[in-house]
């Protein structure tokens, strides 16, 4: 009875004898070539104690060739990948360097100026390192009986090693995702990048719109030489040069994250870039958050991210005891900001809600002629949150805010009053107030 091959047990049919074209003579004069009704056949060959040498080389190239290429493959489906620089193997640091614009010189026809042709005139070269920082490694473990318990079927067979490489697979893809991310995370906090504060979150047409006059104008400064939007002085203050770049068109990404980008028109963005919507799409990658919720998105030239693969192999160790093979992806990369390079982080303000706020006493007296200063304790101490001060009777004595915390009591008239301080989230704090004669 002939056996019909499904698209998932060909492409198992298909893995083997890739694995097979690649082993040694003496495995290929030992172990037949697949096909879809063989698998038997070749499961009482691997399996068999003797020919624990075949089984063993089989399990190798599978993992070192196979389930390597794999994974390297799909690194790619990261959608932040493709801010990678490419791999850089040898060393530890990476040294970028960039050199300012010349500057020019008036025409001068004099001895001074026909002397000026043996000066020696240097640029002005900056220089930047970047140091490997992430090395991981990602253990799989490949064991004889769940090997064996796969070559029932070929489906079988394909269902084993797909479930072993996207394990693997997603380990590192969702770290590199996470560390990219975390670089504009890193350049908002240590204020490494231009920062445009959006007046509101993107949550409605208005903010949207307003939103893409701020991506707008800014995409449009990029393009000219400027020194305002590269981190560089910022990186480097005791150098009083700034560094005068500008980006290409071609080399701008937007990061925005998957809320701000449902509100927003993306034709609208696209033209905003001077691009059709389809290569406008390929220089957009839209993230799921990032770890601080006021960014909402980043402008950046490509070359603002220095990511760098620097070791991408597998190591294995045989573990007799459990009959298993231990196998060890290990990726090293280097994940670093350029201060050389265009970005600026759109971000609302920092909000902190208030939790509780209290006067320091229940009451105090204020003489006649002389305003008094009172402060309200807020916690936490950092709240953001607005607070009013109000008088019950401004007969007896009037309020201002003199800061987000404090507020002044000025005495009208002798008698009793009371001053009270809400917060927009709906705290309140209240002090009674005595007004006495000087």
């Amino acid at each position: 009875m002939a056996i019909m091959a499904t698209s998932k047990a060909q492409r198992a049919v298909n893995t083997f004898n890739t694995v097979r074209n690649t082993s040694s003579d003496a495995f290929k004069s030992v172990v037949p070539y697949a096909t879809i009704s063989n698998i038997s056949e070749i499961s009482t060959v691997l399996f068999n104690d003797d020919y624990t040498a075949q089984y063993n080389e089989f399990v190798g190239n599978l993992v070192n060739r196979i389930f390597k290429t794999v994974i390297s493959t799909r690194s790619f489906n990261n959608p932040l990948a493709i801010l990678k620089k490419g791999n850089y193997a040898l060393g530890v640091d990476i040294q970028d360097i960039y050199t300012n614009p010349t500057e020019g010189h008036d025409y001068e026809m004099s001895e001074s100026a026909m002397a000026e042709i043996l000066k020696i005139y240097k640029g002005d070269t900056k220089t930047a390192y970047y140091r490997r920082n992430r090395r991981r490694k990602f253990p799989i473990t490949i064991a004889r009986e769940e090997l064996q318990a796969a070559f029932i079927s070929w489906e079988d067979f394909g269902k084993f090693i797909d479930s072993q490489i996207t394990a693997v697979y997603n380990g590192n893809y969702i770290e590199e995702f996470q560390w990219t991310k975390q670089l504009v995370d890193y350049a908002y906090e240590q204020n490494y990048a231009n920062v445009v504060t959006l007046a509101s979150d993107i949550t409605d047409k208005e903010s949207a719109e307003n939103f893409l006059v701020d991506v707008r104008a800014t995409y449009l400064n990029f393009l000219l030489p400027s020194t305002q939007y590269n981190a560089y002085q910022k990186m480097n203050p005791d150098d009083t040069k700034a560094v005068n770049t500008w980006s290409q068109e071609g080399g701008i990404v937007l990061i925005i994250t998957n809320q701000a980008l449902s509100q927003i028109n993306v034709k609208a963005l696209a033209s905003a870039f001077n691009l059709e919507l389809a290569d406008f799409m390929g220089r957009v990658i839209s993230v799921d958050k990032f770890a601080n919720p006021n960014i909402k998105a980043v402008l950046a030239d490509e070359s603002f991210f220095q990511i760098w693969d620097n070791i991408f192999r597998m190591d294995q160790f045989y573990n007799a005891s459990t009959m298993s093979w231990n196998y060890f992806l290990h990726v090293w990369n280097t994940f670093a900001i350029s201060p050389f390079a265009n970005v600026t982080i759109f971000a609302t303000n920092d909000t902190v809600a208030m939790q509780s706020m209290s006067f320091a006493n229940t009451s105090v007296d204020v003489t006649m002629g002389t305003p008094k200063d009172v402060t309200l304790t807020i916690t936490p101490s950092n709240a953001t949150t607005e607070v009013t001060f109000t008088s019950s009777n401004t007969d007896i004595a009037t309020v201002t805010s003199s800061a987000s915390n404090t507020v002044k009591i000025t005495p009208v008239a002798e008698g009793t009053c009371t001053v009270t301080a809400e917060s927009e989230n709906g705290k309140t704090a209240e002090i009674t107030v005595n007004v006495v004669s000087a």
